[in-house]
Formats: structure tokens, sequence, C-alpha cells
């Protein structure tokens, strides 16, 4: 509950709030952390970086470096052009950010800063949420449905546009390739 209440009021506020523990959730609170209020350009998504730090987005797009105490733009935001509004930011299991932007596409930075990934036909477009658990693979749904997203492969995405059968398929790694078994057919 205390994690809701604290979600919730980071977005209302506009910036970042720490939620101070209490002996219950009813005593607890949230205070604005000064100089996280971005005014008319609230912060509205959030993901964590390495070494307790994150990355956070403004409705307009603007993205930040939040650690502990003060926030400083993301270089490479600007290095990449990542610009437009941001859809959905992920940390991904090794160590990089996802950054779904909206119109724009789907791009992966790696942890040492370099674009790993630029995916900007249409239907990265509209991704409104990004998954991942484990090193490689990154989900995202959009309007078109879910793609299971094998970056650092050279199979990278797979799916129904590119003869995939929509029955469930089963991923596995062989002599360094993917391959995927559907229906009774091995891509």
């Amino acid at each position: 509950m205390a994690n809701q209440v604290t979600r919730e009021a980071r977005a209302a506020t506009g910036g970042l709030g720490r939620h101070e523990s209490a002996a219950s959730d009813e005593d607890a609170t949230l205070h604005p952390i000064a100089g996280t209020n971005q005014g008319e350009d609230p912060i509205v998504l959030a993901t964590t970086l390495d070494g307790g730090r994150a990355l956070v987005s403004t409705r307009e797009g603007a993205l930040f470096v939040f650690d502990g105490t003060r926030l400083d733009p993301w270089p490479e935001q600007l290095r990449h052009n990542l610009t437009g509004r941001v859809t959905s930011l992920r940390i991904l299991a090794d160590g990089g950010v996802a950054v779904a932007i909206a119109g724009r596409g789907l791009y992966l930075v790696g942890a040492d800063g370099e674009l790993m990934l630029a995916m900007t036909s249409s239907e990265y477009h509209r991704i409104t949420q990004l998954a991942t658990r484990e090193p490689g693979v990154l989900w995202a749904a959009g309007e078109d449905g879910i793609q299971k997203i094998l970056y650092g492969s050279p199979l990278t995405v797979f799916g129904q546009r590119l003869g995939l059968n929509p029955s469930w398929p089963t991923v596995a790694r062989w002599n360094d390739t993917i391959l995927v078994a559907s229906s009774g057919r091995l891509f």
C-alpha cells in the first residue's frame, strides 16, 4: 500500500518524493525532494540505474539522472537524439536502458552509453510498456500486441508478421543460433 501511495503522490506533485517509514503505513509520510519539481513538465516515469541512481522522464520527454539528492540531464539523450514523449523506461537485465518514445521508436542504450539498437519502424512508435527479467530479452507491449525482442542476437524480433504461427513458440539457443519452434515448424 505504501509503495502505491508513494508512486501516486510522486506523479501528482510532478517531482520526486522520499517515503519515510513509520510504525504503521498510516503514520508514514512522503516528503518532496528539493530541486526535483519540474513545474509545468512533471516527472512521470522512472527506472533504476546502476549505483543507486534512477533515470526519470518528464511528461515532455526530458531525461534526467537522479542520484538521491539532485537531477542532472542524462547525457545520452542529447548524444543519441532521444527526443519526444517517453512512453516507457526500463533497465535492462544486463545493465543498459530501454527507452520507448512515442512516434519515434524503441532505443536500447548500453551501460557504456553506446546506442545498441534503434527500432524505428511503425510498430515501435506506440509502445506503452516494457518488461525484462533476463539478459538479452526485452518484452514490448503496444497497440499491435506484445513482442519479444532478442537484442544482442542475430535474430532480433520474430512474430506473426514474419511468418511465425501465433501459437506460443519455444525459443532455444543452439550453436550460438536462436531457434524458434512453433506449430511443428522450426524457424
